[in-house]
C-alpha cells in the first residue's frame, strides 16, 4: 500500500542490513547483536519494562532510529517522550507547513528541503527531500548530549509549527503567535550520550519512507546515510546509491 515501507524495507536489505523485528514485552533484554533499534511511529504507549529495556540499550552503546510524527489521536505515548528527552531530542505535537512547498508544486504540508546542515550524515548531499506530515522537534541542550540539528524548514512567515491539529483536520490553518511557533522548525535531529556513545536520529515524518515516495530517491539516501552514521559505517554513506536513482514525484 502506499502508506507501507516495503520499498523501505527492500533497499535496506539491498544495503546487506539484517532486520529483525522485536517485541520488548516478550524479551528480556534487546539482543546484544543489534547495531540499532528502529521504532517507527508508535501509537500506543511503552509500559514500564520497555522504557526500561530501552534505557538498557541505550546505556550499553546502543543506537536509535526514531520517525515520529505529529499525533492526530491524542496518543498516549508520555513515557516513550521521556526516553526520547533522554536522548537530548523533544517532540512538540505541532504539524510543520512550509508555503514554499507551494512554489514545487505541494502542499504547505510536504516541507520541500534542498538546504542540508554540516554533519556527516549530509556530508556532499544534495538534491530535494520530502517530509510529508511532519512533527516539530527541539534540541533540549542537555549536558554531555552532542545534538545536531540535520534538517529545517525554511524561515518564518514562509514556515511555522501549527498546534492546533483539529483545525487541520477541518482544513482551516493560520499563525497563532501565542501557541504556534515560528519557523525555521526542526525536522529531524541527530544526538550522541556522551557517556555511552549512544546515537540517535529522530525524524519527524514516517511518511517520508512510505511506498508513496520510492521516487523519491533522495528521501531514503537520507536515511540510509543516517543508518550508517549510527552504526559506524560510515564508508558507505554516499548520495548515489545502487539502485536508487534520483526521479521527480509525482
Amino acid at each position: 500500500e502506499n502508506d507501507g515501507a516495503k520499498y523501505f524495507y527492500d533497499q535496506l536489505g539491498k544495503a546487506n542490513y539484517e532486520l529483525m523485528p522485536i517485541d520488548l514485552l516478550k524479551v528480556p533484554e534487546i539482543p546484544t547483536q543489534a547495531d540499532l533499534l528502529m521504532i517507527l511511529a508508535p501509537k500506543s504507549g511503552f509500559l514500564d519494562k520497555e522504557i526500561k529495556l530501552l534505557n538498557k540499550y541505550k546505556q550499553r552503546g546502543g543506537n536509535f532510529l526514531i520517525f515520529l510524527p505529529p499525533l492526530f489521536f491524542d496518543e498516549k505515548l508520555d513515557d516513550f517522550m521521556k526516553f526520547v528527552e533522554s536522548l537530548g531530542i523533544g517532540f512538540e505535537n505541532k504539524l510543520a507547513l512550509d508555503r514554499l512547498a507551494t512554489m514545487q508544486g505541494l502542499d504547505p504540508s510536504i516541507p520541500v528541503i534542498t538546504n542540508y546542515k554540516s554533519h556527516p550524515i549530509t556530508k556532499e548531499f544534495s538534491g530535494r527531500t520530502l517530509f510529508p506530515i511532519s512533527s516539530s522537534l527541539k534540541t533540549l541542550g542537555k549536558e554531555g548530549i552532542k545534538t545536531d540539528i540535520i534538517i529545517q524548514t525554511s524561515a518564518f512567515p514562509g514556515s511555522w509549527a501549527e498546534s492546533d491539529l483539529a483545525n487541520i483536520n477541518k482544513g482551516k490553518v493560520f499563525f497563532n503567535a501565542d501557541t504556534d511557533s515560528k519557523g525555521p522548525i526542526n525536522l529531524m535531529l541527530a544526538s550522541n550520550v556522551m557517556d555511552f556513545n549512544a546515537k540517535s536520529v529522530v525524524v519527524g515524518s514516517i511518511g517520508m519512507i512510505s511506498n508513496a515516495y520510492q521516487s523519491q530517491s533522495t528521501n531514503f539516501n537520507l536515511i540510509l546515510n543516517s543508518i550508517a552514521w549510527l552504526t559506524d559505517d560510515e564508508g558507505i554513506i554516499s548520495l548515489n546509491r545502487p539502485g536508487l536513482t534520483q526521479e521527480v514525484i509525482i
